[in-house]
């Protein structure tokens, strides 16, 4: 008789488990359409509540949310820096080089004057507004705003599991700008002797010595301060290399 009664109990305990895996499932398929970090981080918040309610009566499954969630935050990160890059080259496709004012010149010293580059800002929280410097060179204004908007959307769920992963992609990125750009000189015909080239190296060291400081500062303040891994998935020696085929470029025109 102790046997039916256990038996007895069992389909409550299967309908509660096989509703809890009907949402999770339709959780998945819904979270698949949203596009934007804060849409995803408010359906977070209402299964975490729901989660929590159900916990009063056994049956909490908020510790099966987080993969969920965290792969679709990686997977709008993936898609926001894909669209900068092809931002980028577009950008660097369409644009007529010609060499920065003196005043943009000083700006790239600096970096951080009180006028901003319009458009995205750096996440919040986190690192000052973007160089005035790169307004000076509108292909990497528009990368920097793709990769601006890429962690204002991410930085409404950066769990520190997801640091290293999007620290890979984010170098990835910064490798094939920097290729894009070193590129770009040979498809052009440019050299350091014309106009042109010129305007195109200091768009170079730009690259390497305003942008990509920025955006990795931007990129571990949006982790700072829960996620230690975003730290050292950004080590120099990453960046050195995501950078080689700018920094070959521009220690070869300094020769």
């Amino acid at each position: 008789k102790g046997g039916d009664v256990s038996e007895s109990t069992d389909p409550l305990r299967d309908w509660s488990g096989a509703r809890v895996s009907n949402f999770l499932s339709q959780l998945e398929h819904g979270l698949a359409n949203l596009e934007d970090g804060a849409s995803v981080a408010g359906v977070l918040e209402h299964a975490m509540y729901c989660g929590a309610s159900l916990g009063r009566v056994g049956y909490d499954f908020r510790a099966l949310l987080a993969p969920l969630f965290e792969q679709r935050f990686a997977a709008i990160f993936a898609s926001g820096m894909e669209t900068a890059v092809r931002v980028f080259r577009g950008s660097l496709d369409a644009h007529r080089w010609s060499t920065a004012s003196p005043m943009s010149a000083v700006s790239s010293t600096d970096g951080d004057g009180d006028d901003a580059q319009k458009g995205a800002s750096a996440p919040a929280g986190g690192a000052t507004s973007p160089p005035y410097a790169l307004m000076s060179h509108p292909p990497l204004a528009c990368l920097c705003n793709g990769v601006l908007n890429s962690l204002n959307e991410l930085r409404h769920g950066a769990s520190p599991r997801l640091a290293p992963p999007l620290g890979a992609l984010f170098l990835a990125a910064l490798h094939t700008s920097a290729s894009e750009l070193a590129n770009h000189a040979i498809a052009r015909d440019l050299t350091v002797t014309g106009d042109e080239g010129r305007a195109h190296l200091q768009a170079c060291r730009a690259f390497v010595e305003i942008f990509v400081p920025f955006a990795s500062s931007c990129f571990r303040s949006t982790f700072s301060p829960v996620a230690g891994g975003a730290l050292t998935a950004l080590n120099s020696d990453d960046l050195a290399e995501a950078l080689a085929p700018l920094t070959a470029l521009v220690e070869s025109a300094a020769e």
